[in-house]
């Protein structure tokens, strides 16, 4: 349960990241704004791909 409520925050992140405009992306640059919407796309898809592999291992 924690680790899906983990998840979910950094989905909500990555969300967000990718609804700044660039303005402010480009004002805070410092900010790997790239990785953290990367690292988003990468934990969700590779998520939803094991728990599809963990149901097929149960049935």
């Amino acid at each position: 349960m924690i680790q899906d409520a983990v998840i979910r925050n950094f989905e909500g992140m990555g969300k967000a990241v990718k609804r700044l405009s660039e303005e402010l992306r480009n004002s805070n640059s410092d900010i790997p704004w790239r990785q953290i919407a990367g690292f988003r796309d990468v934990l969700i898809h590779d998520y939803f791909l094991e728990a599809i592999a963990s149901k097929r291992s149960t049935t």
